[in-house]
């Protein structure tokens, strides 16, 4: 299995879901194989967005839509997300070797509903809460 590399495979991080769900409906993956998606030095922008339950709009967010996934950074101190994650009953979900950093309005690091997720060798920097 190759991973899918940001800034080679996909333009941006914002392209991601769509890919992977894409090769999802073509193959299984694990915990054990989980999709890799690897992220370069520097900062990722997430442009997209997603709407809360009670109806507020939550800017930068990307809203991971399948389990089994790594997102792999190069190091805390060298990748950085700019923006936030939302995941939502899926599992088997990791982030290492990145910072997140989330400074919108209604912006937060990672949103967590009814998911596994792991964090390793992971930093928040800047990210604040709203109940959304």
């Amino acid at each position: 299995m190759l991973p899918l590399r940001v800034g080679n495979d996909v333009a941006t991080i914002n392209d991601v879901m769509g890919v992977i769900e894409i090769l999802s409906s073509r193959r299984e993956y694990t915990k054990i194989y989980p999709f890799v998606v690897l992220l370069g030095k520097g900062d990722h922008q997430i442009t997209s967005s997603w709407t809360s339950e009670n109806g507020a709009e939550v800017e930068t967010t990307l809203d991971i839509t399948c389990s089994n996934i790594s997102f792999a950074g190069t190091g805390k101190d060298t990748t950085t997300i700019l923006g936030g994650f939302r995941i939502d009953n899926h599992e088997n979900i990791t982030f290492k070797n990145m910072t997140v950093t989330n400074t919108s309005e209604n912006g937060f690091g990672i949103h967590v509903r009814n998911a596994k997720v792991e964090l390793v060798d992971f930093a928040f920097k800047e990210c604040c809460k709203n109940d959304v």
